[in-house]
């Protein structure tokens, strides 16, 4: 028999945890915004490269890895930057929500 899910509705969370410990809604935002950042910190050594970004009002909490698109040979941390062939393979991959920055570089010889 298949186990029941249950939905964890973010919005009723933090009323009740707003309520129960008189905190305002910003420090609230904040406080949780701060730990997601910390995990990420420990997790990846830098917490530079993430954005953040919480609703309250939708219950929404959106994490984004921002990674340095580079030639393969020139990936020197994986945490911030991703192989040119990585970057292709991982366009068709639907479980990856990562902000890549395309980087070009030009030698002009004059």
């Amino acid at each position: 028999m298949a186990k029941k899910v249950e939905t964890v509705n973010m919005v009723d969370r933090f009323a009740e945890f707003k309520e129960l410990k008189n905190i305002d809604k910003t420090t609230m935002i904040s406080v949780l915004e701060e730990s997601f950042r910390k995990v990420l910190a420990n997790m990846f050594d830098s917490d530079e490269n993430f954005d953040v970004i919480m609703n309250p009002d939708k219950g929404d909490c959106e994490i984004y890895q921002n990674l340095k698109v580079v030639a393969d040979d020139d990936v020197d941390n994986e945490n911030m930057e991703i192989g040119l062939s990585e970057f292709f393979s991982s366009l068709n991959s639907a479980n990856r929500s990562t902000i890549f920055t395309v980087s070009t570089f030009f030698a002009i010889t004059l």
